[in-house]
């Protein structure tokens, strides 16, 4: 066999991989590869340039000889004389230079002895992995005819002008390894026509192997991957990430990508590489990209010992982006709860500038250094800490992806929950106070936590999510908390008016939100210029809840401590989603339940408002055609300034009610502003019942009662059972009925937690009326 020496100059990676210029030493030789003899083959011949290192390109021709019914038809070694092996070895004088390995020439020419001319040639070629099982399928080249039209003797066909096949650049080749070269020729056999398209099968010269060489190269890896380039797992034996052979273009290093294969059928499949040494700095790699989105198809990496036996941790050191499609970084975690230790637990580092990790992340410990913003597209678990290095200026931020016109990706805060870190261990840092996250190195968007909560009394502060929670009862389920943080509770807007929370949030789930628990909370928060929305007075913030992750807001108040930037709240029953806003300028969120009811021959109009500011009062309109209205009559404000629930109600009287009439609310200030909300229509056809009655608001989405409005002619007095759809009382009450509409409040609601309720009222007669009530 005789080789030459090359220096591989570009290795093409798979997938969303750029391209990189290592430097490399190839060997390529052409090995003797008999070839079958087909009748009236002449000859046949392929070009392929080379170039060693520091050498100029030379085109080797290797030719076939005339077949005269012997058996010299083979590849010719004497074309490289003497058989020279030219190896030179990795030095610096490779810096530059270009390894060549390219088809550029192949000519066949035989003799048409039988009925059928031959009007068709073409060359196929492969290149593999020497000990591949699965061979990839030939790439194939049309050859042109260059004899004569009417394809007298010798018939001759050559490649195209211009052909440059570069072999050292197939997709197989991804360096550090064996590889082996195959070109075929075929001749055209049959031509026929189906459908209208002209159909044409090739077969081999002669049944088998037909008119074929074989050569093979060998690439050697670099000790560790140039800078700005990209190198692969490769290896199918050796677990070891430090060892250069493993990888087709070295070892990774902070300055070059890494690309772990998915998992494919086959004897040659990689095995999962393992860190297995605690040297904080030992693993790095700029972006590592594991793929395979399937359990098994996915790439694999083991980050210290997850297979039992004696306890040790890994750290991997990243400083681009982390892409773990299918979730494959294995992980352990042997040291104490609650504390970073590289020693003993997994740990990554995500140390660079910007940095994204799609797919989904499981790490003992994370921490977050170097600077800019660490964009999580799908899901981090961070099962033990969160660590923020001290003095770094490092965001984590949940995000949506997209790319622009230039294929450059751009990403926008998620707070959709599509994204989120799911914070299983806690918040630490390596100096300071326990939560280590700052005004300028924090998690933005989605944090999730859950914990069982401790007995009745203990705080919980779910891994220094920044909400404690200590409950006067004893909760046996799992809490969820979601915190957001990046983007304010909207509320609708008013004239003049503009909705003033911070932008951080908490939704609490949970039996900690039933009755009979009454909680202690503290509501942490940065006092950032973002955060605070503008620079919010400390001192003025107080906490609002919200039941359906908005409007309605119920003013919960809270002792304020700026120099921690805390809240504080005793007795508080459902938490459900709380934020912060200003005392003085709250949040405008005012009208939460606005209906209109028939009861008998009148209408009851109803509303709720959770908070009211500068208020002079309600007019309340109707209209026939739902186009043109008038004021019925004008209801004051309980009071121009308030943050409590208030409920209010008229009762349209008017004779001869017929079809359907349309009721609005028109709502004033005090400094002439208004606002209008949308009618609700009544129908009045048919005959009304003697009694009736119905609840407001329902659903019951704020405050702590609701009202029963019941029309009857009866007097005396009726009895209310509230119950829950077990059967179990939860609220009884008399009634007195004056002949007429009565209105009743029943409260006790504001602890239940959110469901359907039944409404049951007995009638002195003994009449039983039922009503269905919802508790949002």
């Amino acid at each position: 066999m005789q080789t030459l020496t090359f220096t591989q100059k570009l290795l093409r990676q798979r997938g969303f991989l750029s391209s990189l210029i290592p430097l490399f030493a190839i060997f390529f030789g052409m090995g003797s590869s008999q070839k079958a003899m087909a009748q009236g083959f002449n000859y046949d011949d392929v070009t392929i340039n080379s170039a060693p290192t520091g050498t100029p390109v030379t085109a080797n021709s290797y030719d076939g000889t005339l077949n005269n019914g012997g058996t010299n038809d083979y590849f010719d070694p004497t074309v490289i004389p003497g058989g020279i092996k030219r190896d030179l070895g990795n030095s610096a004088s490779f810096n530059g230079a270009t390894g060549v390995l390219t088809l550029t020439a192949a000519n066949i020419n035989a003799f048409t002895s039988s009925a059928k001319p031959i009007t068709a040639a073409r060359l196929r070629y492969r290149v593999y992995v020497t000990d591949a099982t699965i061979l990839p399928v030939y790439q194939v080249l049309s050859l042109v005819q260059t004899s004569s039209a009417n394809n007298t003797d010798p018939v001759t066909f050559v490649a195209p002008a211009g052909t440059n096949i570069d072999l050292l650049r197939q997709p197989q080749v991804l360096g550090g390894g064996n590889y082996t070269v195959d070109l075929l020729f075929q001749f055209e056999t049959s031509t026929i026509t189906r459908a209208g398209t002209q159909v044409v099968t090739y077969s081999d010269p002669s049944s088998g192997t037909g008119i074929g060489y074989r050569a093979y190269f060998q690439v050697l890896a670099p000790a560790v991957t140039p800078p700005g380039g990209t190198t692969t797992w490769i290896s199918t034996s050796s677990t070891d990430w430090t060892l250069a052979s493993n990888w087709s273009n070295g070892v990774p290093t902070p300055l070059a990508d890494a690309t772990l294969p998915a998992k494919t059928t086959g004897s040659n499949n990689t095995v999962t590489p393992v860190l297995d040494l605690t040297t904080p700095n030992l693993y790095e790699v700029r972006t590592l990209n594991m793929l395979g989105v399937t359990n098994a198809t996915r790439a694999l990496l083991r980050i210290g010992n997850t297979t039992g036996g004696p306890s040790g941790g890994a750290t991997l050191n990243v400083y681009g982006d982390l892409n773990v499609y299918g979730a494959g970084i294995l992980a352990a975690s042997n040291g104490s709860p609650g504390v970073a230790n590289p020693v003993d637990n997994s740990t990554i580092i995500l140390a660079g500038g910007n940095q994204a990790i799609r797919g989904v992340l499981n790490i003992t410990d994370l921490k977050i250094a170097g600077t800019g913003i660490k964009y999580i597209i799908n899901t981090v678990n961070s099962d033990n800490t969160l660590v923020f290095a001290p003095g770094v200026g490092a965001i984590m931020q949940t995000a949506f992806e997209s790319t622009d016109a230039n294929g450059q990706s751009t990403f926008l805060l998620n707070t959709t929950q599509t994204s989120s870190l799911q914070l299983n261990g806690a918040i630490v840092s390596e100096s300071g106070p326990a939560s280590s996250e700052t005004n300028t190195a924090y998690v933005q968007g989605i944090t999730i936590a859950q914990r069982s909560q401790p007995t009745a009394g203990q705080q919980e502060t779910y891994g220094n999510i920044g909400l404690d929670i200590t409950s006067n009862n004893p909760i046996s389920s799992l809490m969820t908390i979601t915190r957001t943080v990046g983007q304010p509770l909207n509320s609708p807007t008013f004239p003049g008016r503009t909705p003033n929370p911070i932008k951080r949030q908490y939704g609490v789930s949970g039996d900690v939100n039933n009755s009979p628990n009454v909680s202690t909370i503290v509501f942490h928060y940065l006092n950032s210029t973002d955060e605070l929305n503008g620079n919010l007075d400390e001192t003025d913030l107080a906490i609002f809840k919200a039941t359906n992750n908005g409007p309605p807001y119920t003013f919960i108040g809270g002792t304020p401590n700026p120099g921690l930037h805390t809240i504080t709240k005793s007795g508080v029953g459902a938490i459900n989603t709380i934020t912060l806003g200003s005392k003085s300028n709250p949040l405008p969120v005012r009208l939460t339940a606005f209906d209109a009811k028939r009861i008998g021959n009148d209408a009851l109009v109803t509303w709720q408002t959770a908070t009211e500011e500068n208020s002079k009062g309600y007019e309340v309109q109707v209209s026939t055609n739902g186009t043109e209205y008038r004021t019925l009559a004008s209801v004051p404000s309980a009071s121009p300034n308030t943050m409590q629930v208030t409920n209010y109600s008229y009762v349209d009287k008017a004779a001869n009610k017929t079809g359907k009439r349309y009721y609005r609310l028109h709502q004033l200030d005090l400094d002439g502003k208004e606002a209008f909300f949308a009618p609700v229509g009544v129908i009045f056809d048919g005959i009304a019942s003697a009694s009736n009655f119905v609840a407001y608001p329902n659903p019951i989405n704020n405050g702590n009662e609701f009202h029963v409005a019941l029309q009857s002619a009866a007097t005396g007095t009726a009895k209310l059972l509230v119950t829950d759809m077990t059967g179990r009382t939860l609220q009884q009450q008399n009634v007195v009925l004056t002949g007429g509409l009565t209105d009743a409040s029943v409260a006790g609601m504001g602890d239940l937690k959110a469901g359907m309720y039944l409404v049951k009222i007995t009638l002195p007669s003994g009449e039983v009326k039922n009503l269905k009530v919802v508790k949002q």
